[in-house]
């Protein structure tokens, strides 16, 4: 067990860093029918106790849809150590076998956020027969180019009705958090606008009043909470183009972000138990150590993030602070899920794998124990445990949605993510935004009010549906009456003399 309580892997005695990892079961389908075996120990242990076991996978990044012979799409990888085709059986084989009744997914379904790779996204989550409940990662929102749909397919091929949504379960509650982001290798991705912080602090403040235990859900990991999370790809070979700090002026939304987060989770410490984050594509149980050189042959020195893991408690960082960051952390957990593409890995001269992870929520505990099974392997590889801020209340065993933040659905080129605001169209240009918002019960709408600055919007035009977004009416500029789900577009126009730029975008109902 290493410090940050990651017993994961097992380390071999010649120094720091990830050496081996120990194969206790080879044959995939072999281990796979020993894992199913024993994952079913602990649910004949609980058969009289009331419990919700909840998967998590990551980062699967479908790339291509399914070819003659196999059953699912390919994924974004080389090779290296299954076919991509062949990724995505493992992964399904996997959650079959952990049996969760939910899963949550924290982001890139796909790697450029195409139509074709959110239907092989969506056909393989199909096949696995439970409800997952994914948010939009950096892959999944036009990834690096401004010509890809702005995550079009999360609404339309996926038919989810928002993007940002709060889902409740007894007093679990779920806020699962996209964030809007300009396209990479351009600079600004990544951050999360204030109207969209001021919605997040809106439901904490709300579901911190009583017993709840909150979990937060989001594609990126915040800075210093995993290793190597000083940098915005969690990849320290950036700094092998220069001195420390190179490539910080590039990740200066992220970081901004990860500091608001920090003092928004400092505040509902007593009711927030867990950030759960995906994105870091590296081997289970690598640590973030002073001057780790092993990947590719360098690192990220000692002067950044020293001394975390895939797991982290801020409780425990605060009461044994060292000598380098983090030096202090809110007093929740944060849970960096691994990527189940194993191609972004770095360490290539380690055996890459990848992992579905399990929790058993179960009535009246205060703990929960977060589990990981390899997905080649089979393997249990360990269990991290999780002090909830409240004994767990299960109520029915209902997953339901309570609200949601209006996303934007689809946008053209012209309108640009912005770090602070939400958006902006550049001077003397025009853009089209099309909205989507989802409610728990129908709600007719009043209007709609704009906050922005240095321009106009034209006419809005609504398309309303009263199924969750299975059919729809017709655009029309008359509000829809007794809906559920929403969507709004109208065009934004920047004067001759300065960009536009759009704080909020607010639907009134009634």
């Amino acid at each position: 067990m290493n410090s940050s309580g990651d017993l994961f892997y097992r380390y071999d005695a010649t120094g720091s860093g990830m050496r081996t990892i120990t194969k206790l079961l080879k044959p995939p389908a072999i281990s796979l029918l020993i894992a199913a075996f024993l994952l079913a120990l602990p649910c004949l242990a609980m058969a009289d106790e009331e419990r919700v076991r909840i998967g998590f996978f990551s980062d699967i990044h479908f790339e291509r849809p399914a070819k003659e012979g196999t059953k699912f799409g390919g994924v974004e990888i080389d090779g290296s150590l299954k076919a991509d085709f062949e990724l995505p059986v493992l992964a399904k084989s996997t959650v079959d076998a952990v049996a969760p009744d939910i899963v949550f997914d924290p982001g890139d379904m796909t790697a450029h956020g195409e139509t074709r790779e959110y239907e092989a996204y969506r056909d393989w989550r199909n096949a696995l027969d439970v409800p997952v409940y994914p948010v939009m990662g950096n892959h999944d929102r036009q990834h690096n180019s401004p010509q890809l749909p702005y995550g079009t397919g999360f609404y339309s091929v996926l038919g989810y009705g928002s993007a940002t949504r709060v889902l409740k379960l007894g007093n679990l509650v779920f806020i699962l958090v996209s964030e809007d982001h300009h396209y990479e290798f351009n600079s600004l991705d990544a951050a999360i606008s204030t109207q969209k912080f001021q919605w997040i602090e809106n439901q904490l403040d709300r579901f911190s009043d009583s017993d709840n235990n909150i979990f937060i859900v989001e594609h990126y990991p915040i800075k210093e909470t995993v290793a190597w999370s000083d940098s915005y790809y969690g990849l320290g070979g950036f700094y092998m183009f220069g001195s420390p700090g190179w490539f910080d002026w590039w990740w200066a939304p992220w970081k901004r972000t990860s500091q608001e987060w920090k003092e928004l989770l400092e505040k509902y410490e007593d009711s927030v138990v867990a950030h759960i984050s995906g994105h870091l594509h590296l081997p289970y149980g690598w640590k973030d150590v002073p001057e780790d050189r092993e990947i590719y042959g360098y690192g990220d020195g000692d002067w950044k993030v020293e001394n975390v893991g895939q797991f982290v408690s801020g409780k425990e960082i605060n009461e044994n602070p060292g000598d380098r960051p983090p030096y202090k952390l809110p007093e929740v957990y944060f849970l960096n899920i691994r990527a189940l593409d194993y191609n972004h890995q770095a360490a290539s001269d380690h055996e890459p794998s990848a992992a579905v992870y399990y929790a058993d929520f179960a009535q009246d505990k205060e703990s929960i124990s977060l589990n990981a099974v390899d997905i080649v392997t089979g393997q249990q590889l360990g269990s991290y445990r999780v002090e909830t801020d409240h004994p767990i209340d299960l109520g029915d065993g209902e997953i339901r949605f309570i609200n949601s933040d209006l996303g934007i659905r689809s946008k053209e080129e012209t309108v640009i993510i912005t770090e602070d605001s939400w958006f902006k169209v550049k001077r003397g240009e025009s853009g089209l935004v099309t909205f989507q918002k989802e409610w728990a019960e129908k709600v007719t709408i009043s209007g709609v009010s704009i906050i922005s600055e240095g321009g106009r919007h034209g006419r809005i035009y609504y398309k309303g549906s009263r199924d969750g977004g299975k059919t729809w009416g017709n655009w029309t500029t008359m509000r829809p009456r007794e809906v559920n789900v929403l969507q709004i577009r109208t065009y934004f126009h920047a004067g001759k003399e300065s960009d536009m730029f759009v704080e909020d975008v607010k639907i009134e109902t009634r």
